[in-house]
C-alpha cells in the first residue's frame, strides 16, 4: 500500500516541493496518511486529498481518495 497526495483539480501526484507528476509510480510515498496530512498542513499545500493506492488480489490497483480535514487551528491574518 502507498500513500500519496493528489491535487484535486489537476489530479497530479505530489513528487517533491514545487513538483507534481501524472505518474503515480514517480510520486512521493508518504507511507502513512498522518505523515501526508502533516506535510500538507506544514507546507500549506491546499486543494489536495490523500490517495491510498493498494494492489488487489486480481493484480489490479485500487485507488481510494480521502479528504484532508481542516487543521484544528488556522493562523489568523495580521491585523
Amino acid at each position: 500500500m502507498k500513500i500519496f497526495l493528489q491535487h484535486k483539480e489537476t489530479l497530479l501526484f505530489f513528487e517533491k516541493l514545487d513538483s507534481w507528476t501524472a505518474n503515480h509510480h514517480a510520486a512521493f510515498d508518504f507511507k502513512q496518511a498522518r505523515m501526508a496530512m502533516d506535510f500538507a498542513n506544514l507546507y500549506s499545500i491546499h486543494n489536495v486529498r490523500i490517495l491510498v493506492v493498494a494492489p488487489t488480489s486480481a493484480g489490479h490497483v485500487q485507488m481510494l481518495p480521502f479528504e484532508i480535514p481542516a487543521p484544528a487551528f488556522a493562523p489568523q491574518p495580521a491585523a
